[in-house]
Formats: C-alpha cells, structure tokens, sequence
C-alpha cells in the first residue's frame, strides 16, 4: 500500500471514533498512537495481574447511543446503568437519591418538601430541554442568526405551544448562563434537595457553586445518552478501556490500521499541503492528516 488517505494522529476514543467513521466511508486510515495501548484517557490499566480499571474517564455518557450503532461497536460493549446517578448521603441516616426516572426522584424528595417535589419535574423538563438544545449544537455546524430567528419565529407561531415554548426558552437563556446556586435557589427550598443536585454543577471543575457559568454543567448531565435514555450515565462492563479497544477492532475489521508505541514526530507539509507524517524514523505518506492530540 502507497500511504494512507488518512492519518490520524492520536488513538484516545476521539482520534478513533473519527478513523472508524472515516474508514466506514472508504478511507484507508491509519491510527499513529504513542502510548502502548489505545484510549488515552477512555483505557484500562492493570495495577496487578488480572486486574483492569479505568484510568482516567469512568462513567460513559456523552457518547450518544446512536454514535455507538452507527460505527458498529453497541453490540461490542455491555453498560451498566448508573441509576440512581446521585446518592446524598444527609446524616441520621437520612439519604435522598437522584433517578434516571424524574417520577421517582421526584417521590424522593416529597420526604423533605411537597414544593421541591413538584418542582422537581418542571427542574426535569427545563434540563432535557436543555439537552437536547446542546446535543444539537454540538453536532452540527454553527447556526446562522437568521436562522435561529426564523426558527424561533415559527414556534411562536404554532398555537398554544408556541408561547409556553418560549416561556421555557426565556428560563433556559438565563439558567445556562447563571451561578448553579442561583439556579437551585430559584427552583428548591430544602438544603436536601440543593445538596444532591449540585454536584452536577460542579464534578471535574475547580468552582463553587456561586461561580457565574456553573448551571450550563448541570445541562450536560442531561447530554448523557450512551444507553438511549437521555440523562442516564452508564459504567462499561470491563472498564471505559474496553469501549476503546471495540472501536480499535472495528476499524482494523473496516481494513484499517493501528500503530502504539509510535509517537508523531512531525507532520510534512509540500507547497502547503500536507503529504505525511514523520513517525518511528520514517515518513508515512498521506493526503490528509487529523490531529486528535497534540504532537510534540
């Protein structure tokens, strides 16, 4: 073989995901991966003989369901679903857990206040709504101005809908953009309830819940879809790596291929065109290259 259509340069899931989807549309792709095993921060390894856990992501949520069927790799993985997503534990005994289904969190948090309960489930559908938006902007392109008023136009339009729709979107506006504690002030009254929701404000980031642009993190709770079900997180059965390695088999199964333990040492470009890339010495031709990482 004369060089690759593609090398991508980088075999965490990213860099993967993108060489299974290219070799599904017919390209010759290599995968150039400087670790020893693929992943990055969705792999395994092995503290001791027989032993594998994650080591870096844990929980799978933000890769869609639907992504997972497209490249062929559903079938490959098994997930555990991570209901309840929250346990507060609120001492003497006392705990209140977080469901996938809004219904039953909802009966949850009756124990500590009828408002928060009812409020609960409009909390519920302002974050799908929130979700789904993101979900959207995130896959595609961005949207024109004109267009986003054209389609905000004709949903004012559609009778009875078109005005509670807006009234959801004028609270969404400002919820994304505020403090978390604002957020969950402005819906719950009891400590409880405020304690199992705010974390999903604040996991993986150095805030606190009075930091401006900390609700817009509650919204990608709700991005989570891996199991079909937006909002619900779910464990891989044998470790986040194993996600990993099912799109590094499907791909060598599409006739592409993957190389560890070779780091890319520089990406040539000819007449401003890039022609291949310098890997383990050697120059490995090919018409386009994607960075997935970052090369030294």
């Amino acid at each position: 073989m004369d060089g690759y259509d593609v090398i991508v340069v980088g075999g965490g899931h990213n860099g993967l995901t993108c060489a299974v989807r290219l070799a599904l549309a017919g390209a010759r792709v290599l995968v150039l991966e400087a670790g020893d095993i693929v992943g990055g921060l969705a792999s395994n390894y092995a503290p001791w003989p027989g032993f594998k856990a994650p080591f870096g992501a844990y929980v799978l949520g933000l890769y869609p369901r639907r992504l997972m069927e497209e490249l062929g790799v559903a079938d490959r993985i098994s997930l555990i679903p991570k209901d309840p997503g929250m346990t507060a534990l609120l001492g003497e005994g006392r705990s209140l857990r977080v469901y996938s289904d809004p219904e039953r969190t909802a009966r949850e948090m009756a124990r500590y206040s009828e408002l928060d309960s009812r409020n609960y489930l409009k909390w519920d559908r302002l974050w799908s709504l929130a979700g789904a938006l993101l979900d959207t902007v995130y896959s595609n392109p961005p949207i024109e101005l004109a267009e986003l008023l054209e389609a905000l136009w004709r949903v004012k339009s559609v009778p009875l809908i078109g005005s509670r729709a807006l009234r959801m979107a004028d609270d969404l506006l400002w919820s994304l953009l505020a403090p978390a504690r604002r957020v969950l002030e402005y819906f719950f009254e009891s400590w409880e309830a405020k304690s199992a929701l705010v974390e999903d404000a604040l996991v993986g980031e150095l805030a606190s819940p009075s930091t401006p642009g900390t609700a817009i993190i509650m919204a990608h709770h709700y991005l989570g879809a891996s199991t079909g079900r937006r909002g619900e997180w779910a464990y891989v059965k044998g470790g986040m790596g194993a996600l990993s390695e099912a799109l590094r088999d499907r791909l060598v199964e599409l006739g592409g291929r993957v190389e560890t333990s070779m780091p890319a040492e520089e990406i040539v470009v000819d007449n401003g065109r890039v022609t291949g890339v310098v890997a383990g010495g050697r120059l490995i031709k090919a018409r386009i290259v994607v960075l997935a990482t970052s090369i030294k």
